[in-house]
């Protein structure tokens, strides 16, 4: 409940949105937009996602998480197939699928068979291509155990690791 400048407690309306104050974190005070009597417009404006803002100098062109990679209406992604195993798989995805695990060093994998079937869930890949208005890259993701992984390359050098969700450039 908010006050007034002189003091008197304000009841916010059932169409009130509450949104974090300067100090954006958790717990701290909320300010109260209340929308109730506001025409259509002000209110279907007030549920559209904030514009995407260009990354900070040395921050990913792609986002930090692949939450924001697939949230970015600038960047386009499409689904170029789903593998698994090494049935299908084009030799280029396995061997950039060999060549993320060797920069990352999670596994001693030898063959991409192994390394299918000892770091990747169910031997399940999928293939997508991200672009922005720079650049095209390949995203190669798959899950180890509740964790979504992979790498996403740019022509055929390695550009980001996933790890949990986080998109770390390299």
């Amino acid at each position: 409940m908010q006050q007034r400048a002189d003091k008197k407690p304000v009841q916010a309306s059932q169409n009130a949105q509450t949104e974090p104050d300067a100090k954006g974190a958790a717990g701290a005070k909320s300010k109260v937009r209340d929308l109730a009597g506001a025409g259509f417009d002000v209110q279907a404006k007030s549920l559209e996602p904030g514009k995407q803002e260009a990354p900070a100098a040395g921050g990913s062109p792609l986002g930090e998480t692949t939450e924001e990679l697939r949230a970015n209406p600038a960047i386009k992604i499409s689904e170029l197939g789903t593998f698994v195993g090494e049935k299908g798989m084009p030799k280029a995805v396995g061997s950039q699928i060999m060549a993320g695990i060797a920069q990352e060093g999670v596994s001693d994998a030898t063959s991409l068979k192994q390394a299918l079937d000892e770091y990747v869930d169910e031997g399940r890949v999928w293939l997508s291509s991200v672009a922005t208005s720079a650049a095209t890259y390949n995203w190669i993701r798959f899950y180890a155990g509740d964790t979504e992984v992979g790498y996403i390359f740019k022509g055929g050098a390695l550009a980001a690791i996933v790890s949990d969700g986080a998109i770390n450039m390299t």
